[in-house]
């Protein structure tokens, strides 16, 4: 079966960076991470993204694994809607979604 995600489907990744997802003690760790910074994202995907994303099943990392790859197909105007409601505990918005979305498929789709 081919499954075709939409562009709010994408919000399972960015819930795990959303302040209204975390306690207050995640959200004060995340708040240190400069995500206009390409050092700081890429610890942020790896030191915090990615355990999160490999402590699902099988099922649901496939699937999200899935919807990261069909993101390949969405475009930035797509994007921005599901960004515009994640609040990033560190008060930035993402500003270079392509950036953001690169950044992620290196670490995920590996």
């Amino acid at each position: 079966m081919n499954i075709k995600f939409q562009p709010r489907d994408f919000g399972i990744w960015l819930d795990i960076i959303d302040v209204n997802c975390l306690n207050a003690a995640d959200a004060d760790r995340l708040a240190a991470f400069d995500i206009d910074d390409d050092f700081d994202l890429e610890r942020l995907i790896v030191e915090w993204i990615k355990p999160r994303f490999d402590e699902n099943d099988a099922q649901n990392r496939n699937e999200m694994k899935a919807i990261l790859e069909q993101s390949k197909q969405w475009t930035t105007t797509q994007l921005q809607p599901v960004f515009a409601e994640v609040g990033i505990p560190s008060g930035q918005e993402v500003n270079d979604i392509d950036r953001f979305m690169d950044a992620l498929r290196r670490q995920i789709l590996v």
